[in-house]
C-alpha cells in the first residue's frame, strides 16, 4: 500500500488540499497556514476555549468538495466550543489526521477526525476519491458495478476482519446500509474502508480501519 503523504497531529483541523503548490498557496494563506517543502500547509491557532492546528497535504486534485467540508465542519466546531454552556478554558480540541492515497488512475484523500469536548473523544472520518483519468469524483456507487448489494457484499468481510472482537457482542454489522462504506482509499492491492468509532464496534474500541484486498472484490469492482 502506497501512502503518499501521512499527517498525524496532536490537535488539528485539516483544512483542504489544492492543486498543487501554486494553487494550494492562497487557500492555505486564507487559513493562516505556510506550505512547506513537504508540501504541506501547516497552520495552529489557540484560543481560551480551543485549539485547532491545521495541517493538509495540497496536492488532492479535487480541492472545492474538501474546502467546502472543512470549512463547515471548522466554524461548527468552533461555534460550538465557543457558545459550550460549561465553558471550560483550553478543553477543547479538534485533531485531524490526512492521509493520501492513490493509484495510477485514482487520488484519495481521507481526513481522520477526532474531536474532544472534555468528555470523551470522539473519531470520525471523511474520504474524497477522484479518477484523474475521467476528471470525476469516484462514489460508492461508481466504485461497484451496477446492482452490487454493496452491504450484503461488505457485512461479512468485515466482520471476518474483526474477529473475536465482533463475535463477543452484539452485531454491529448486518444492519449497516451502503452510507456506512462510502469512506473509502484506493491503492494498488487493496479497498480500504474507514468507519467512524462506535459503528462497528462498541464506542471503547474507537474508529476502525478495514482493508479488502482487491482480489477478493475483483468480480463486482466497476
Amino acid at each position: 500500500m502506497r501512502r503518499l503523504q501521512t499527517v498525524v497531529v496532536t490537535a488539528g483541523l485539516l483544512l483542504g488540499a489544492a492543486p498543487g503548490i501554486a494553487g494550494a498557496q492562497p487557500l492555505c494563506a486564507d487559513l493562516g497556514g505556510t506550505v512547506g517543502a513537504d508540501q504541506l500547509c501547516t497552520s495552529h491557532t489557540s484560543t481560551p476555549d480551543y485549539t485547532l492546528d491545521i495541517s493538509f497535504p495540497v496536492d488532492y486534485p479535487d480541492p472545492e468538495p474538501v474546502q467546502d467540508f472543512v470549512t463547515h465542519t471548522r466554524d461548527e466546531w468552533v461555534n460550538a466550543a465557543e457558545h459550550d454552556p460549561m465553558r471550560n478554558p483550553g478543553r477543547h480540541v479538534l485533531a485531524i489526521s490526512g492521509t493520501a492515497y492513490q493509484t495510477a488512475t485514482s487520488r484519495s484523500l481521507v481526513l481522520a477526525l477526532n474531536s474532544d469536548f472534555g468528555a470523551h473523544p470522539v473519531g470520525t472520518f471523511r474520504a474524497f476519491n477522484y479518477d484523474v483519468t475521467q476528471s470525476v469524483p469516484i462514489t460508492l456507487a461508481s466504485l461497484f458495478r451496477p446492482g452490487t448489494d454493496v452491504p450484503q457484499l461488505l457485512a461479512p468481510i468485515v466482520k471476518r476482519a474483526l474477529g473475536d472482537r465482533a463475535a463477543d457482542g452484539p452485531d454491529w454489522v448486518s444492519g449497516l446500509d451502503a452510507t456506512a462504506y462510502q469512506n473509502f482509499a484506493l491503492t494498488d492491492d487493496a479497498v480500504t474502508f474507514f468507519f467512524a468509532q462506535g459503528l462497528v464496534l462498541p464506542q471503547v474500541d474507537g474508529p476502525q480501519r478495514i482493508s479488502v484486498p482487491r482480489a477478493e472484490l475483483a468480480s463486482v469492482l466497476a
